[in-house]
């Protein structure tokens, strides 16, 4: 038997059978880590679409930086008139 005080200072005794197990998942748990899991899935959706959406945006409006050519070249070249290192020595 356990014995346990409840907030008003009664006590009641209860057995070991009306006691859940910690690993045991009642319904109102199942519910609240399916709403936390759904909220999740809803904060990634809208990240991944609002990067999106401004990954275009800002390419529609701005364009790409440099030609595929300078790129080629290299950014330190192109842009800077730098080697990155050099190797020669």
């Amino acid at each position: 038997m356990l014995s346990v005080t409840n907030n008003i200072g009664r006590t009641s005794k209860r057995t070991e059978a009306h006691c859940t197990a910690p690993s045991s998942f009642s319904w109102r748990q199942r519910v609240q880590l399916f709403n936390q899991l759904a909220g999740l899935a809803i904060a990634w959706v809208i990240s991944i679409v609002g990067t999106l959406i401004l990954l275009f945006l800002i390419d529609k409006v701005i364009g790409p930086r440099v030609s595929p050519d300078q790129e080629a070249a290299g950014l330190e070249l192109s842009q800077h008139n730098e080697e990155g290192y050099d190797l020669n020595s």
